[in-house]
């Protein structure tokens, strides 16, 4: 009788304390292949920290190659201020595929082992204003070279709310 009485303690405490993820998932514009995903943490005060970035290339076609590079906060290489992400392209510390290559809007690009970080910005997003999930944003995804040449890559925003209300 202990036992039931834990766990449906432990059921409803579970049930009025609901996590929702949040982020956003960015689109280069024009069909471009580049997708940049950014989740937060779901612990209670993290969930406007950025948890992952995720880099994927849509013109991969074989399955379970898309992504080409993920980053962590839990590994030091990606932070945010408000919706301004950084991740920094370290191998040591990040899950990258160095030999990949993202492209500049003129179709010549820079290989992953060769960048320094890759931002994400969402300019015209404030935390003060409710968005809801799927909302659409404009989004700007830099990439800085190691050698300190950079280039911006258009993007369409979508807001991430799992468990909206």
């Amino acid at each position: 009788m202990k036992k039931i009485l834990i766990s449906a303690a432990a059921v409803l405490g579970m049930a009025s304390t609901t996590l929702h993820a949040e982020g956003w998932e960015c689109y280069q514009q024009k069909k471009g292949p580049l997708v940049a995903k950014v989740y937060h943490g779901t612990a209670p005060g993290q969930t406007r920290v950025a948890a992952f970035m995720v880099l994927s290339d849509r013109s991969v076609k074989t399955e379970g190659r898309q992504t080409i590079a993920t980053f962590s906060s839990e590994d030091n290489v990606l932070s945010n201020t408000g919706a301004f992400y950084t991740a920094s392209v370290d191998s040591r510390r990040a899950n990258i595929r160095d030999g990949e290559l993202i492209k500049n809007p003129n179709g010549q690009g820079a290989r992953l082992g060769s960048l320094k970080n890759v931002t994400l910005e969402i300019p015209k997003f404030s935390y003060n204003s409710r968005i809801a999930d799927g909302a659409r944003k404009k989004g700007v995804i830099t990439v800085n070279k190691e050698d300190g040449e950079s280039f911006t890559i258009d993007a369409t925003c979508y807001r991430y709310l799992k468990g909206a209300k």
